[in-house]
């Protein structure tokens, strides 16, 4: 039986996936999303190149890269870049229509500094 796009991004590969099933389980998912197109461009299997690159994306990446490139409504796949991008992108965060541009990897490595802390409570403060 067939999986549809929305099965295979929410399932995603098992946790024990060898890499290489990971990389079949993506090559599926894109060749479901753009048919032909897909498989005319890259083959019926992942190259290395591809199968290297996924090894060093997450589950919730790969599953982000999918979600995101399905949602674009694209006509043509995406390259290896494109797709690795889609991936590590991290999507905006909105809050009553108002984007969230916070640098959350900044603030996790600066969270134990009091001043720092005081610093976001004054803008906190500021903003309401």
């Amino acid at each position: 039986m067939e999986k549809t796009l929305a099965q295979l991004t929410k399932l995603g590969p098992q946790p024990e996936a060898e890499d290489s099933e990971k990389a079949v389980w993506v090559w599926q998912a894109l060749a479901e999303m753009f048919g032909r197109v897909f498989i005319n461009s890259y083959g019926t299997v992942p190259p290395t190149t591809w199968e290297q690159a996924i090894r060093r994306l997450t589950d919730d990446q790969l599953r982000r890269g999918l979600t995101a490139i399905a949602d674009e409504g694209r006509k043509f796949p995406p390259n290896l870049s494109e797709f690795v991008s889609a991936c590590q992108t991290i999507p905006e965060r909105r809050f009553n229509g108002v984007i969230d541009k916070t640098d959350y990897k900044r603030l996790k490595r600066d969270r134990s500094k009091p001043e720092v802390a005081a610093s976001w409570i004054e803008k906190i403060k500021k903003s309401l």
